[in-house]
């Protein structure tokens, strides 16, 4: 998964440079916020905690990725379709997420 995600990272961010589109260098506050509270977390309650974050944000990008690539999704095609691509991926990951967080309720 890490190496999937790293990969659609340089992918995008590619596609962004070569539309001439700002590329963010770091992520949201609130996404660091959530990341900063895991460190006030230990044991199986890190791992409950870890694996909503994991559902929330899959389910977040499966939402946009979709959205995005449907036919109605972005105006830009080159994003449209690197959107349409990744989405199924997006979707393994989630289902992913969501066995890893069963397992660990």
């Amino acid at each position: 998964m890490i190496t999937e995600h790293t990969a659609t990272g340089v992918d995008l961010t590619d596609l962004a440079k070569s539309m001439e589109l700002a590329v963010p260098t770091t992520i949201e506050q609130q996404d660091q916020n959530s990341i900063n509270a895991l460190g006030l977390y230990t044991g199986a309650t890190f791992d409950k905690e870890f694996t909503r974050m994991m559902v929330d944000s899959h389910q977040k990008a499966v939402t946009l990725f979709s959205q995005a690539g449907s036919k109605t999704g972005v105006p830009a095609a080159d994003l449209r379709h690197f959107a349409e691509r990744k989405t199924p991926a997006l979707q393994q990951h989630l289902k992913e997420a969501q066995a890893l967080q069963t397992s660990v309720q």
